[in-house]
């Protein structure tokens, strides 16, 4: 949007993004029927592993080929499920939020790929509702609509709001991590990006679809036709900082504590933190794992906590 545009123009066209894995269960007006179900919600964790118990990723022919977390459709649904007595019946889509948010702006539903992928319900190699697994765990196709389109795709236009904004095409989108990869032309793999943000990120591009090289890491559709990515994640990464501020240095300011933890010399004096505040997907894929400082003597202060090499170089397991 340029600065004319804010003064009260018009933009060219609308894209959607946002975080991933985050279900939204609605009506067929698009009307919310239950809070939303985030990324980091744990309360899948045990459907999840039922699922991971009965069907391991490589058994899997040919639908998601990916292993089984609580952030997936599949056991999100089954939270939905467990809710309110009259709920299941009245579910007429399932939306990731950003597909949600699109359909509040155009009227229109459509899945997206690079999100869907996260749903353990794609055929993520064919980049297409895997049907016949749909089926197999009860989930209604006519929830998801038709096959989703590729991000860059046209999915509708504005019929919201005031009458200028009526009628601007609104493409279909991405995930925040594809699409932080394309706005920083990471597309190809000999090119991975680090995204740290509540949780942390490393995602890797492939030219081809190859099956998740490890359980606890993903492969998924990237934001451009024909290619995908591998993403390992830290469920708690910049969001360990913020708790420990908020716990041991309630109101001070970030550059502060930069200030303090440059004193700190390299390897906090043995300090390890195990950033599990969150549980864990990779490396460990243990939901219930929880935060560890490792290695606290009287020779430690507030400031090695802090440390700046922090949480990365610390966040490792002792030998």
């Amino acid at each position: 949007m340029t600065d004319a545009d804010a003064a009260g123009g018009r933009p060219e066209a609308i894209g959607c993004s946002g975080q991933m894995h985050t279900l939204m269960v609605s009506d067929n007006q698009g009307h919310p029927l239950y809070p939303a179900i985030l990324w980091s919600d744990t309360r899948p964790a045990p459907l999840a592993a039922a699922v991971a118990r009965q069907y391991e990723p490589e058994a899997l022919t040919p639908p998601p080929r990916q292993p089984a977390v609580g952030s997936v459709y599949l056991v999100q649904a089954a939270v939905a499920e467990g809710g309110p007595p009259d709920l299941w019946p009245r579910i007429r889509h399932v939306a990731v939020a950003k597909d949600w948010l699109r359909q509040q702006l155009t009227g229109r539903w459509q899945a997206e790929v690079s999100d869907a992928a996260g749903t353990y319900l794609l055929d993520v190699a064919g980049r297409r509702w895997a049907n016949d697994w749909l089926a197999e765990h009860g989930i209604a196709a006519a929830w998801l609509g038709s096959d989703p389109t590729e991000s860059a795709a046209f999915a509708g236009t504005v019929t919201i709001g005031p009458a200028r904004w009526q009628g601007i095409p609104v493409v279909a989108g991405a995930g925040d991590q594809p699409a932080g990869a394309a706005g920083t032309g990471v597309w190809t793999p000999d090119r991975a990006m680090l995204a740290v943000g509540t949780s942390g990120v490393i995602l890797h591009p492939r030219a081809a679809f190859t099956p998740a090289p490890h359980p606890t890491v993903h492969a998924f559709c990237h934001a451009r036709p024909a290619t995908w990515y591998v993403m390992g994640v830290n469920q708690a990464a910049a969001d360990s900082l913020r708790w420990l501020r908020a716990t041991i240095a309630p109101g001070s300011r970030y550059p502060e504590l930069d200030q303090e933890a440059a004193a700190v010399p390299p390897g906090a004096e043995g300090l390890f933190f195990l950033p599990y505040l969150s549980g864990e997907r990779a490396p460990g894929g243990l939901p219930h794992a929880r935060g560890v400082f490792w290695g606290l003597s009287t020779a430690h202060s507030r400031a090695h906590r802090y440390w700046k090499g922090w949480p990365a170089t610390c966040a490792r397991q002792p030998n």
